[in-house]
């Protein structure tokens, strides 16, 4: 489980790759699962970033970055571990189902691997997103 939230912290920090061993490594039950509608927003620049937002089943479309999300999927990372609001608007594109993780427990779980993890994924982050503003990045 640990791993693949590794991974994706060292390759992508983009939360388009497929993570679907975190999902299934994760004690689903331990967390809020939100059920949303085709054409339902997810995620908006009006919610801060004290969550973590993980598709179990479904599709969701990033607007921003024409981005389609699936099983596995993190939900905009970068935002999440840098900025204080998510950036984008994102809507389900067909019925699904999020997991939604809050700071702390994201955290913990990051920090149960190696205690510079967290710190790790947040720099990583902070360079995404200095990059997404000078334009260099999407």
């Amino acid at each position: 489980m640990f791993s693949a939230l590794r991974r994706f912290v060292c390759r992508s920090m983009g939360g388009h790759e497929l993570l679907v061993d975190l999902v299934n490594g994760l004690t689903l039950g331990a967390f809020v699962h939100q059920d949303y509608q085709s054409g339902e927003v997810v995620v908006s620049r009006e919610i801060t970033t004290d969550r973590l937002f993980i598709v179990v089943q479904g599709r969701l479309y990033d607007l921003r970055c024409r981005r389609i999300y699936s099983r596995g999927c993190l939900l905009q990372p970068a935002d999440f571990f840098a900025a204080d609001q998510y950036q984008d608007l994102i809507v389900a594109k067909s019925d699904c189902r999020v997991l939604v993780m809050t700071r702390d427990d994201v955290r913990n779980l990051l920090s149960a691997q190696s205690a510079m993890t967290w710190f790790f994924a947040r720099s990583l982050s902070i360079e995404r997103l200095a990059a997404r503003a000078s334009g260099s990045h999407p």
